[in-house]
Order: C-alpha cells, then structure tokens, then sequence
C-alpha cells in the first residue's frame, strides 16, 4: 500500500481522475469557471448566476471533462450534479441519499442509500432516487436512467460505496441481501452484460477503491484489502484522529482531516 500526505488549503477540493487525483482550486470570475489542478488550468463557460459553491465530490475524465457534486447551488435543498466540458455545461438534481459517483467512458453512475426516500422532504420527488440504489445520469436528455434489473436491485437496501475496475466491472458495497442471507455484501456488476455476482463481506464499507487487480473497502476503522472471492487478505488500521472525511475513487482513498491536511492510500 502506497501513501502520500500533504497539507490542503482551506479552499481546496480533491479532484479524483482514472489515474489518480490530487488538490483543486476553483474561481469564478468574468463569466468562466477556472480550476487548477497541479499543473493544470481548466477553463470553462460559466453561465449560471450562482457565484460559489460547495464541492462535496469532483471527478476529472481523461478527456478533460470536470463533474462536481456541490450543495448550495442555486439554493440549500439539496445535492447537485454539474458537469463542465469543451461542448458546454449542464447540471442535474441529485436528490437526498447519494452515498458516491463514478464517471466512466463519458457516462455519469450514481449510488444511493435507501435513507433518501425517509429524509425530512421525503414527497419531494427527487428523493424517489433512493430506491433504484444506481443510477445513470443522461447528459444528453438530462435525466437519471435506472441501471440494475429488478433481481439485483432488490436485494439493495443501502449502497454504501462502489469502485471500477478498469475493465467493465463495478463492485458495491451494500447493505441487503443475497437469496435468503441478509447483512453486508458486495455485488460484481458488469456493465456490459447487466450480469451481477454476490459476495458476503464482514461489515459496512463506506469508501472503496480498486488498485493493482485488487479490490479495497474503508470500514471507518481501516482498509481491508480482498482477493478475488472477497476474503480479507490483509488489513490496515489507520489513525483516525481528527479525521472529518472519506472518500474513495478509482484508485485511491483520500482521507481528510479537521485541520485541512489529507492522506491518499493506494
């Protein structure tokens, strides 16, 4: 397992790629959306009248299009999806219950957990997310598209996080159950056959990341690494002093901490 540590600023998101991630800024100013990252300058049409935002989650494809999950945009009801690129923007309402986001070839999956459909504004629409556990959002059409056949959503109640392989898998963890066993599991879904294979896990899994033909899950104490069936192979505990968030893409988990300093494990 590889680490990395560096001090963060206040006014820093992590921006998490295929390949990696790493600290971003972001400004708004004469109508165009400007995000450093290392070396880069990402520059963007902005057209919207919100001057700021909150970014809870940021992924970057490797064809340079920049999605943010962010609240407090254009109002406090809630989660937000915005996606910047070289054809233009657009922007969608997550709704209550979004546990983590993946983009993967130019396609936009979200998972939920079932808490959304009881949250306090439970009649709002949106909040009906919840109960599809993964969702893809339709750029084109603007509009989120169910992805799991009855067989596997049923046996979702709480998606607590999901990783990619490189290939055309994803893993979810998940709260449910497998045939007549209930508890915590994740579920191999292939993207390309809609095909889906359960494994039991010890416990909830709310960060997960894939590295090295290996599948690896934060369980709030530490990261177990698994093999191929799912079995822990190897664990590390990590210090969860001061620690205010986690979060899992691609590759890595990024650990951050109450006085703006962050670790990246692989």
């Amino acid at each position: 397992m590889k680490l990395t540590g560096k001090a963060s600023l206040e006014n820093e998101f992590y921006l998490y790629s295929m390949n990696g991630g790493g600290p971003a800024t972001y400004t708004i100013t004469d109508g165009m959306l400007e995000i450093l990252h290392g070396d880069q300058r990402l520059e963007f049409p902005y057209i919207y009248n919100q001057p700021s935002f909150t970014v809870w989650e940021a992924i970057l494809t490797e064809g340079g299009e920049v999605f943010l999950i962010v609240s407090d945009w254009p109002d406090d009801e809630g989660l937000y999806i915005l996606s910047f690129s070289e054809k233009g923007s657009n922007y969608a309402i997550v709704g209550e219950g979004l546990t983590d986001f993946l983009v993967i070839d130019g396609r936009v999956y979200l998972l939920y957990h079932e808490e959304g459909i009881y949250h306090t504004y439970s009649d709002n629409y949106f909040n009906g997310y919840s109960m599809y556990a993964l969702l893809k959002w339709d750029i084109a059409q603007n509009e989120m598209v169910r992805v799991l056949p009855d067989e596997l959503l049923f046996s979702i109640d709480d998606g607590n996080s999901f990783c990619y392989d490189g290939k055309e898998n994803l893993y979810i963890f998940y709260y449910g159950n497998a045939g007549a066993e209930h508890g915590t599991f994740c579920l191999k879904y292939n993207l390309v056959t809609g095909q889906g294979k359960h494994y039991k896990v010890p416990t909830y899994y709310d960060g997960s990341y894939y590295y090295n033909d290996r599948c690896f899950g934060f369980d709030g104490k530490g990261i177990a690494e698994f093999n191929s069936e799912f079995d822990v192979i190897n664990y590390t505990t990590l210090d969860m002093v001061g620690v205010g968030e986690v979060t899992g893409g691609y590759q890595a988990l990024a650990v951050f901490k109450d006085d703006q300093s962050y670790r990246v494990y692989q």
